[in-house]
């Protein structure tokens, strides 16, 4: 909450201009804000880490505004698994305890981000795992989020604001709520000066 408030005329402003664009190490915010989410979370929420790449790697980028980004897609990701475990017995929550994994990877360029990027992706086992009206009801915000919703006249503050912090960055965000898992993807473009060596 103290983020947010120390940073909040910066976000209502929602300037994220190229003078505060620096080198971004992807892998210090999620790992940041991961422990902030363990912190504040159940005990019945489970997260992990892990990183298939450099954590020396860096996108250009806005720290304050990246960072409420993943807050942001670990606060969704806290939510579902929350709105399961409401809906489940006591018994059934000892025995498959909700939990959220941070991935950090490195890919090469794809028809949206034509450069190297980092994915720094955000899965769940929440209540649109197993319930598939929540999925539905998942997939129609975001098709209105990629539409363009009016931001006046949605709940999903958080979806519009993930992918415009993503758009920004000239990135992009991501979900996949088929495989199993709800996952969501944020992609960034690598900063030249973010690669090994």
């Amino acid at each position: 909450m103290c983020f947010y408030l120390n940073h909040l005329l910066h976000f209502l402003r929602a300037d994220i201009s190229p003078d505060q664009m620096e080198p971004v190490p992807l892998a210090k915010i999620a790992r940041d804000e991961r422990w902030l989410l363990g912190e504040v979370s159940s005990d019945y929420l489970d997260i992990s880490f892990r990183a298939d790449c450099s954590e020396s790697e860096t996108i250009l980028g806005d720290p304050l505004f990246l960072a409420a980004a993943v807050k942001e897609m670990l606060r969704n990701a806290d939510k579902a698994v929350f709105r399961r475990q409401e809906k489940e017995t006591l018994e059934e929550r000892e025995t498959c305890r909700g939990g959220i994994e941070l991935a950090l990877s490195r890919r090469g360029g794809t028809a949206q981000i034509k450069s190297p990027h980092l994915c720094l992706e955000a899965q769940d086992d929440g209540d649109a795992t197993v319930d598939k009206a929540a999925r539905r009801r998942l997939k129609e915000l975001w098709d209105k989020t990629l539409q363009g919703a009016d931001y006046r006249q949605t709940d999903q503050l958080g979806l519009i604001f993930m992918n415009w912090v993503a758009r920004k960055h000239g990135g992009l965000i991501e979900l996949d709520s088929d495989s199993g898992k709800t996952v969501f993807r944020l992609l960034l473009p690598v900063h030249p000066t973010g690669k090994d060596g």
